[in-house]
């Protein structure tokens, strides 16, 4: 309210900031207006900011609409209203209009800083002018109309107005000054920070300011013609403003400079908008900065004389970038005095025509560079080609291409020559050969498009063919020491390609991102690492050496393609890199029966083979080192734990489909651990990590063909290790007997890693189990706990093991039975196919429960011995529940191999 001093000493936030000027009268009650007094602190307005001046007395009523009641015309602040020191008003917030036309006057706070701190992607309205001792746009976008001049004014024309990067103002004010201190005096620096933006709607935007630091972006993009940016009418500095970063000229229509402007980064042209340089009024782009052309239309830069200069001295160069098709206009010029092009790039997609002879340093094409000469020209390349783009030449005259191609010729290249261009050809379709051979430590560079049709042969020295290189259906391509510069043009995306260097190779251009091979065939004992991800539809044939799949890189094998190169060993298979958490995946598609993967690291063979119950794709990779989590980057599993397990991980994701997978692996013995080199068959198997926990090790193994198999229903990392065992803790063994203070439970555990604690659960049935006890992990191998509760009967207790985020495992369960039983007896034990139960009555019912606690077979005793088919069963450790008539329970346990 009027007459009101509110001092803020902390982080104050509200919706709407409105402040009270004075009243309407000769002598007002009330004769100073309200004051905010900020000094280092901030006030969040995510609202409006409203002045009013009421008729008479305090505003009343608690009505928010346009106006309160007793309310009238808006007056200014003076330069009182609100004071500040390092403190400011922040508009914070999503797009709403914050200044809005009638509810706020230009002279605005003289002592109070603003800034504006939007959400990303949102706007603040200005809709008139507005004054403060600073104006920070920290982020969001500012849009100001034509009425809105953004006044900063400290007093002492050294108030500053900043755009930092990410935020961006949009003006259409014209004519007058969009940034100044008041309508006639100039304020401090205006800065527009790398990665700010100002964008200009008027025709003709004036500044006034002491200094002008421009890193950032501005944009022209009214819908006719403009004059360039000009300093106002109070002015000290005015070069400044002729000093461009990046300039971008959007829309329609000609955009005349004020002065001599230069371009240091970047001079974009999109829509249609021109650049009317003059002889005068020239444009000088600096050395390094590169103009880019979008537009459709139009000319962009004109070719007066002496009007546009690259670079300074004979040795700067500038870019030139075409982001839209196009036919040159100057922007690509053949002398552009003094300096000259460095690299010509054609984005994607783009068709870029010129009729004249061209020097350029470097030819970046993604796209298709045509040219249409008179009667001829050449296109010199000084340096490199480069990109993925095409290359033709066109005739303006009435002359058309033969009616019959001839392209029976081949070419190769040998010895230390030549090094030079291959240039292009006046007349489309001239540039069909047989077969090209490089085998030139000098190179090659094919300056014009050229049709391969039967096969490429890259020996040695390097192949600068940019785009420039077609190869037709069904190629050859022979790589030794030979490489390319840039992908061909491959006809159809089929083709074959053979590695037959003696040194180690990495894939190049002529195996191009996502590219489908039909026939890849690895014959190098020194190996070939690919570079992109690729798919074989063919056939991949290793034939010497190994072929590597880098971090991040995926090789698919499609539907009905095959591996070739049988049998497999440590010094020809496919290697799974490894960068970080990434690792190379090999992927075969449409599985549906036993397939082998010939995978391992750069240093170990470890091969899985998996067959689906139903078409399925899978996809593999493995490195060694085996981590609590499964992943590369996880916690190392200990000394103690690697013990027991193959110091490995295989990641194998079913890409698609449902159902059972019987999955094998196969490892090296060299990453054995000591107790696990000593397991017999039954004791080896395959773990699951089901997301928060590695799960119990199943299945059986090979000891001498190193191998492990289970069935999964999922899929992620496995390990190969103890069958029961559970990581990462290692439980020994768990035992329970009846003492006189009641059932003494004992469980010994080796590599108590991440434990918490362990809870003991007790069952009367060995199916519900529930909580009798917890005792906590303290970092020891042997545990205790005591059942004081002694009923007659058999009783089941299992341990759960809960680590220290949360996740659990259970052992084994384990029974104690005080019963007149004890003459049932079961044998063999171990069993792999038949179970004998004697000593049964014919009431006796049995359950046969896995460690899981889960019922995988029960029937009924008819007789007192029972014979019982466990063939099925899954190798591990079962307990037998027999119920007589009185409901006694006998428990006996056996193990299935």
């Amino acid at each position: 309210q009027s007459g009101h001093t509110i001092t803020v000493d902390v982080l104050a936030t509200c919706k709407d900031l409105q402040m009270n000027t004075n009243e309407i009268l000769s002598a007002p009650a009330f004769p100073t207006a309200g004051k905010l007094v900020l000094a280092a602190n901030y006030v969040e307005v995510s609202g409006k900011m409203r002045a009013y001046t009421n008729t008479a007395g305090p505003i009343i009523g608690a009505t928010d609409g346009s106006f309160y009641t007793q309310t009238s015309a808006v007056t200014n602040f003076s330069s009182t209203g609100g004071t500040t020191t390092t403190g400011a008003i922040r508009i914070v917030g999503n797009t709403r209009t914050v200044f809005a036309a009638t509810e706020w006057g230009p002279s605005g706070f003289s002592n109070c800083a603003l800034e504006f701190n939007l959400a990303a992607g949102q706007i603040a309205g200005v809709d008139n002018a507005i004054k403060f001792k600073s104006i920070t746009i920290n982020s969001g976008t500012v849009n100001a109309n034509a009425s809105a001049r953004m006044g900063v004014d400290d007093g002492s024309s050294t108030g500053f107005f900043t755009i930092k990067s990410g935020a961006k103002l949009i003006t259409i004010r014209s004519g007058s000054d969009i940034i100044s201190a008041s309508s006639t005096s100039k304020c401090g620096t205006i800065t527009i920070e790398a990665g700010g933006i100002l964008e200009l709607g008027g025709s003709a935007p004036w500044i006034s300011c002491t200094s002008f630091i421009n890193n950032g972006t501005v944009i022209f993009n009214r819908a006719g013609t403009q004059t360039l940016l000009q300093r106002g009418a109070d002015v000290t500095a005015t070069t400044a403003l002729n000093s461009y970063s990046t300039l971008i000229l959007a829309t329609t229509s000609s955009k005349s400079p004020f002065a001599p402007i230069t371009v240091s980064n970047l001079l974009q042209f999109t829509g249609t908008a021109t650049l009317n340089a003059t002889a005068v009024n020239t444009l000088t782009m600096l050395n390094g900065s590169t103009v880019e052309r979008s537009v459709t239309s139009g000319t962009s830069i004109p070719s007066t004389a002496g009007a546009i200069f690259y670079g300074t001295t004979a040795t700067d160069f500038v870019n030139v970038t075409i982001g839209s098709s196009i036919a040159s206009s100057n922007e690509f010029q053949s002398a552009p005095t003094p300096g000259k092009i460095g690299t010509l790039t054609i984005n994607p997609g783009v068709m870029y025509t010129h009729a004249g002879s061209r020097t350029v340093n470097n030819i970046v094409n993604n796209g298709q560079i045509v040219m249409t000469p008179t009667t001829s020209m050449t296109t010199t390349v000084t340096g490199t080609i480069a990109g993925s783009g095409i290359y033709s030449t066109r005739l303006s005259t009435s002359a058309t291409a033969p009616s019959t191609i001839h392209y029976a010729a081949s070419f190769t290249f040998t010895g230390p020559g030549p090094v030079g261009t291959l240039n292009m050809k006046q007349v489309l379709d001239s540039n069909h050969l047989r077969s090209i051979t490089l085998n030139s430590a000098g190179g090659l560079i094919i300056g014009n498009p050229i049709i391969v049709d039967t096969s490429l042969t890259l020996t040695n020295g390097v192949l600068t063919n940019a785009a420039n290189l077609t190869l037709g259906t069904n190629v050859r391509i022979n790589r030794g020491a030979g490489s390319l510069t840039a992908a061909p043009i491959f006809g159809s995306n089929i083709f074959s390609l053979v590695y037959n260097d003696v040194a180690p190779t990495i894939t190049g251009f002529e195996l191009p991102p996502s590219s489908t091979i039909k026939l890849l065939t690895i014959n190098n004992a020194a190996g070939v690492t690919l570079n992109n991800s690729n798919t074989v539809i063919d056939t991949l044939k290793l034939t010497l050496g190994n072929l590597t799949i880098p971090a991040s890189q995926t090789l698919r094998i499609s539907t009905g393609s095959d591996i070739q190169g049988a049998p497999f060993s440590s010094a020809k298979y496919i290697i799974s890199g490894l960068s970080g958490a990434n690792t190379g995946k090999l992927r075969i598609d449409n599985i549906t029966t036993a397939k082998l993967f010939p995978i391992g690291t750069a240093t170990n063979y470890l091969p899985v083979t998996v067959t689906p119950t139903s078409a399925m794709d899978y996809e593999v990779s493995v490195f060694t080192g085996a981590t609590a989590n499964g992943l590369p980057t996880g916690t190392a599993l200990t000394a103690a734990q690697k013990d027991r397990l193959v110091d490995a991980v295989w990641t194998i994701n079913r890409m698609n489909g449902t159902g059972n997978c019987d999955v094998q692996t196969n490892w090296e013995s060299t990453l054995e651990g000591a107790a696990f080199s000593a397991f017999g068959n039954t004791s080896i198997g395959l773990a699951r990590y089901n997301g928060t926990a590695w799960d119990l090790f199943i299945g059986t193994g090979d000891s001498t063909a190193n191998t492990a198999t289970a069935t999964f229903a999922n899929f992620s990392p496995f390990l190969v290790g103890e069958v029961g065992g559970v990581l990462p803790v290692s439980l020994k063994s768990v035992s329970a007997s009846v003492k006189a203070a009641g059932i003494d439970i004992n469980w010994k555990v080796e590599n108590e890693s991440s434990i918490l604690k362990y809870e003991i659960e007790k069952s009367k049935n060995g199916f519900d189990f529930a909580s009798i006890g917890t005792v906590d992990a303290v970092n020891k191998s042997n545990y205790n706990f005591t059942d004081a509760s002694i009923l007659t009967g058999v009783f089941y207790y299992r341990i759960k093991m809960i680590s220290t985020n949360g996740s659990y495992k259970y052992s084994y369960i384990i029974s104690v039975k005080q019963s007149n039983n004890s003459d049932i007896t079961i044998y063999p034990n171990p069993v792999a196919n038949t179970l004998i139960i004697n000593g049964l009555k014919n009431s006796n019912a049995i359950k046969i429960v896995n460690s899981a606690g889960q019922i995988v077979l029960q029937q009924n005793a008819n007789a007192n011995s029972l014979s019982i088919d466990v063939s099925t069963l899954k190798t591990g450790i079962y307990a037998i529940l027999i119920a007589s008539e009185n409901e006694k329970i006998t428990s006996k346990t056996f193990i299935k191999e």
